[in-house]
């Protein structure tokens, strides 16, 4: 699992590729926790498009990463295609009402009203 980001207009653009199953969420939290740490931001937009798999804990780190920022009032929206497979996981899942998913990055920016 490869992870990378960009900073715009205080947000973070993370992008997420490989499997996101169990044995590389430690690694996940741990670099979505640090880049939340190292410096104030509005907002994080997961980029999910390249996750070849996702299995339940994985969907289930991506809830209690969701919680975590919101609880620190910071949004945090996922930018996957219709048919990838962290969409397909969160329909299965019925958890595509709790956290928002957009099929652009600019319709996930534009959620955050900046």
């Amino acid at each position: 699992m490869n992870f990378s980001h960009r900073i715009e207009n205080n947000v973070y653009i993370v992008n997420v590729k490989g499997h996101l199953v169990e044995e590389y969420l430690p690694a996940f939290k741990s670099y979505i926790l640090e880049l939340i740490n190292k410096q104030k931001l509005n907002a994080i937009i997961i980029n999910t498009t390249q996750i070849a798999s996702i299995d339940s804990a994985g969907l289930g780190s991506l809830v209690h990463l969701f919680k975590l920022l919101q609880d620190n009032s910071i949004k945090m929206v996922f930018h996957q295609s219709d048919t990838g497979y962290v969409t397909k996981a969160f329909k299965f899942a019925r958890m595509g009402s709790m956290i928002p998913l957009f099929q652009t990055e600019n319709e996930a920016f534009a959620s955050f009203h900046i």
